[in-house]
């Protein structure tokens, strides 16, 4: 298996054409980041993916709004604003993983988005209604969060989500289409294989170790971002502007 080493990370460096890729995501506190940053560390030693997101550019989106011109930026923050403003903080958490494409050679591995997804779609909605009348169309898709953790499956052998995915993300596992079926029991025979020596060291430090590690994946979303893409630069995300919630 070809072992893909991530992208160095390049000076950060202004985008300064007039139109702009722009999306509008729920961003990941800093903490959480680095620690999916390690995890994925790992995981590019056992998965030959030909692109792994910079732990800088992890998120979860909310609408993609395509090329922005400069000139409607202040309308576009405007109406993003009055949307953050009626908003309450609320839960979110990381919890299993799949892919998108075909399931032995996926064009995308993903982790799942869990916590308060009602509240996360409510958002959403209100997202897409506030900027339809700035000519920012939805798409044709239902909506359906994720993280996306790597691009192009590319090794030689049939993918299959490996056991310390399913340990590192929690429990759940997805199918290859995205689809919110989750196969928990298949999860947890998972993790019970690759928990078996910390098992053996007691219930007490196995039920603390276990507690610590879900409720770090977990965090209070506070505020949405409006990011702008910048090409051929790692990380490739710049922030546009962030609105907290009123």
């Amino acid at each position: 298996m070809t072992n893909r080493t991530p992208e160095a990370s390049a000076p950060a460096t202004a985008c300064t054409t007039e139109r702009q890729h722009m999306f509008i995501a729920v961003p990941l506190p800093d903490a959480l980041k680095r620690m999916l940053g390690l995890r994925l560390s790992e995981l590019r030693g056992k998965l030959d993916f030909r692109k792994w997101t910079n732990e800088a550019d992890l998120h979860v989106t909310l609408q993609f709004l395509g090329v922005a011109a400069a000139d409607r930026l202040p309308e576009l923050k405007s109406a993003l604003a009055a949307v953050a403003a009626r908003q309450q903080p609320f839960g979110l958490s990381i919890v299993g993983a799949g892919t998108y494409g075909l399931p032995e050679r996926p064009r995308v591995l993903w982790a799942g988005i869990g916590g308060e997804l009602d509240r996360l779609r409510e958002l959403q909605r209100e997202i897409v209604e506030a900027t339809a009348p700035l000519g920012f169309a939805a798409e044709d898709r239902p909506y359906s969060p994720h993280l996306t953790l790597a691009r192009r499956y590319a090794g030689e052998e049939a993918f299959a989500l490996p056991e310390l995915l399913v340990r590192s993300l929690g429990a759940g596992i997805f199918t290859s289409d995205g689809a919110a079926e989750r196969q928990e029991d298949g999860a947890e025979r998972a993790r019970s294989a690759c928990d078996a020596r910390e098992r053996d060291a007691g219930p007490l430090r196995e039920a603390s170790r276990r507690s610590a590690d879900f409720a770090s994946l977990r965090w209070q979303v506070g505020g949405i971002v409006l990011y702008r893409t910048c090409l051929h630069r790692v990380p490739m995300y710049d922030t546009e502007a962030r609105f907290d919630f009123g």
